[in-house]
């Protein structure tokens, strides 16, 4: 049986090799090079675009908007119009492409790029929702009439704050990040007999197709591969200008046309994540019960609506946190602004619930004087109470939460930091959390040959997690075989009918419950013939080793002799009857330098339950990097304009993300609680590192500052070094 078992990844040999081709690694012969000219305004109404200039040795064409017929693709939801490829009438956030260059190779497409002559007539900018809302502000879109374009609203119960002794308040940031994929956004289309084959970095390739085959005609068949991906954390689930381009491009020339992005055009252009502000007012009784929490969530989708649409109604969603709170009333609104478009980042929405209610429950157990362990104790959905509809949309499926908080505080007490050195003062920062995984369907079949090789599929897409040994090992189990016997493929619309996705960290829990049912249903197959060959009963057979015996006896026949020549195939599909709802509890240990406001992250405990573990190696993976890129939100990153809508963080050198010497080896534990809504009762796992890291990380440091008399209201994310050495002088910190 391999489920459980730390089995060591099969995608890592080509990857540490050097034999993996990621999408700059692809030379097809007759390639020619993709280049844009962008915008250097924030907000301005086009007049000529000129490609003449750019027209010169080595170059193959340029083009502007009106010479691509308008091509452009939907924004999600509204009513808003199309997001144009190439900017038509007015350009939105700078770097927005304006055209487009194609030469033979890309330092000569970059080169005359630079030379499109443009007229812009520069526009008012409004680069923050507050701007945005204005009465006087200026419309993105004169057509929707206004720069509001999301407006929900969410009850649960009466008054939220009807009965409280108390009510703490406060205003609460997600700041906006920049998802710094290892690998930069990459497209490869290659012209052929078929239509068009397009290599991709994406996260959904049967969303890509669609979208592909929408802009090009039904009469265009398309396939879409994912080749080895350098990161995704749900930046990769979009549609990008340069996905279109490159197919349309790539059909005109009848060329193999490839987009390779730099980092600048990476950190301004691929989407964003987070960027919300919370208005939020929690009330309590005197000895620390819950009575409600009232809610203004206020959201900055950039210049065009993305993913990010559906990612504040998850932050709505997911409010109440782990908590039994009577009463909520909640407003979001989403705000179109002069900067790159928001979209799904690595939790996509649920981070930001955590962050905000894991503040808020410490503010309150400030108020009361109340040991923060204790107010959440107090406080929790308690295990018997599962299911548990928390009023919002949400019905969590499972859960034990004061489990996980108390391995947190048990593991901590038993590590026996050393005390701070001097100069330095100590916190320590809890965050209970829980988040959303899953959801939808997925496909999947599995299939064994006349030589008994057995070759499962699914929809979903691997960026680096580590798909190909996790679903290799649940059809293994299914079949009596060892996962290396086991081809996976994914990633390929031409291989694999129809697919989800991988987002929202389903891949296991929808796309590996698509593959064991697949895989069963093969199995049941196998022994159907293996009995009808052995006379004996189905339920006698055992598939083991590449064979079906007679449980108990010698008497078997090889799989290969089963399938036959034609082999066979079963194709099956999977569908939640509900998400799931990962949990567990994050503790961070810290010590700020008083003199300079440095903050070393000295211990670390992450207590995760997502469910039963299939490959401990895998989940211990993505717990680290996920905790890691939680602690840059907390303690560096952040995706900041000007008032003129100009990226103050355009590289590496202006934005900042966590080094080693940031990066701590968390304490890993885990709790398993089951979840009853698939087969192998796992949870998702991808995004709980970040949902946990940033509150822990941010509650220590408040907490260590606090009995310097600093308030938590002046510190904001990131909490830099700049930024907590002025909360300390501001205090009056010597």
């Amino acid at each position: 049986m391999s489920f459980g078992t730390s089995l060591g990844r099969f995608e890592d040999a080509a990857l540490l090799d050097g034999t993996a081709r990621f999408i700059g690694d692809m030379h097809v012969p007759g390639t020619v090079h993709l280049a844009l000219a962008r915008s250097p305004l924030a907000h301005a109404r086009l007049g000529r675009v000129d490609v003449a200039p750019a027209s010169g040795a080595g170059v193959v064409g340029a083009w502007a908007h009106a010479d691509l017929d308008g091509l452009a693709w939907d924004q999600v939801g509204g009513d808003l119009p199309p997001r144009p490829v190439l900017a038509g009438d007015r350009v939105r956030f700078v770097g927005e492409p304006v055209a487009a260059v194609v030469a033979e190779t890309p330092a000569i497409a970059r080169d005359a790029a630079s030379r499109v002559d443009v007229d812009y007539a520069p526009l008012p900018v409004a680069a923050t929702p507050k701007a945005a809302l204005a009465e006087d502000a200026p419309l993105l879109f004169p057509s929707a009439g206004t720069n509001l374009v999301y407006s929900r609203e969410l009850a649960k119960g009466s008054d939220p704050l009807a009965g409280a002794d108390l009510v703490v308040r406060r205003t609460i940031r997600n700041q906006r990040v920049a998802p710094v994929t290892m690998e930069t956004r990459g497209v490869l289309a290659v012209p052929n007999a078929d239509g068009l084959l397009v290599y991709a970095g994406q996260q959904n390739p049967h969303k890509l197709q669609r979208a592909l085959t929408a802009a090009l005609g039904d009469e265009t068949a398309v396939r879409v591969v994912v080749p080895p991906t350098g990161g995704g954390f749900g930046a990769r689930s979009s549609i990008y200008p340069e996905d279109l381009l490159v197919a349309r491009l790539a059909l005109r020339l009848g060329r193999p046309v490839q987009f390779v992005e730099t980092r600048t055009e990476n950190l301004m252009t691929m989407v964003h994540g987070r960027d919300q502000t919370h208005r939020i007012a929690l009330g309590a009784t005197r000895d620390g019960r819950l009575v409600g929490l009232d809610a203004d969530i206020e959201a900055n989708l950039g210049a065009y609506v993305d993913i990010q649409w559906h990612s504040i109604g998850l932050t709505a969603r997911m409010l109440s946190g782990c908590y039994a709170i009577p009463a909520i009333a909640a407003r979001v609104r989403g705000v179109v602004t002069n900067t790159a478009p928001t979209g799904a980042y690595r939790g996509a929405g649920r981070p930001e619930a955590a962050f905000m209610i894991e503040r808020m429950i410490d503010v309150l157990a400030g108020r009361l004087d109340m040991d923060p362990v204790e107010l959440r104790m107090r406080n929790f959905i308690q295990p018997e109470a599962f299911p548990s509809d928390t009023g919002l949309g949400a019905v969590y499926d499972s859960g034990n939460y004061p489990a996980a908080l108390r391995v947190a505080v048990d593991t901590a007490e038993a590590a026996a930091f050393a005390p701070p050195a001097p100069g330095r003062v100590r916190g320590t920062g809890i965050a209970s959390y829980v988040e959303l995984s899953s959801g939808g369907s997925e496909s999947a079949a599995a299939r064994i040959d006349g030589q008994g090789r057995v070759t499962v599929t699914t929809g979903t897409s691997p960026t680096g997690q580590g798909h190909h040994t996790a679903f290799a090992q649940l059809a293994a189990d299914e079949l009596g075989m060892e996962p290396a016997q086991i081809t996976v493929v994914l990633a390929d619309t031409g291989r694999v009918a129809e697919g989800g996705g991988t987002a929202g960290s389903r891949s296991i829990s929808i796309g590996g419950a698509a593959i064991v049912v697949a895989s069963s249903d093969l199995a049941a197959e196998l022994k159907a013939r293996a009995a009808d060959r052995l006379e004996a009963a189905p339920e006698d057979i055992v598939l083991h080793g590449g064979t079906a015996r007679v449980a108990g006896t010698d008497v078997g026949v090889d799989l290969s002799d089963l399938a036959g020549d034609e082999g066979i195939e079963v194709a099956s599909a999977f569908e939640a009857p509900n998400l799931n709802f990962p949990f567990g509890c994050h503790l961070a240990v810290v010590d700020v330098e008083t003199e300079t406001g440095e903050v070393d992250i000295v211990g670390y405990v992450a207590v995760d339950d997502c469910g039963r573990v299939l490959n401990p190696l895998l989940v211990e993976g993505q717990l680290i990097g996920g905790t890691l890129q939680g602690i840059g939100q907390a303690l560096h990153e952040e995706a900041t304009y000007d008032e003129m809508g100009n990226p103050q963080a355009a590289s590496l050198l202006s934005y900042s993300i966590p080094a080693m010497r940031h990066a701590p080896r968390p304490v890993a534990r885990r709790t398993e609680t089951p979840s009853p809504n698939n087969p192998r009762g796992t949870k998702g796992t991808g995004e709980s590192g970040t949902t946990g890291a940033t509150p822990a990380v941010t509650n220590a440091v408040i907490n260590a500052l606090a009995p310097l008399g600093v308030a938590d209201e002046d510190l904001t994310l990131p909490l830099t070094p700049e930024k907590v050495w002025r909360a300390m002088r501001k205090a009056g910190v010597a």
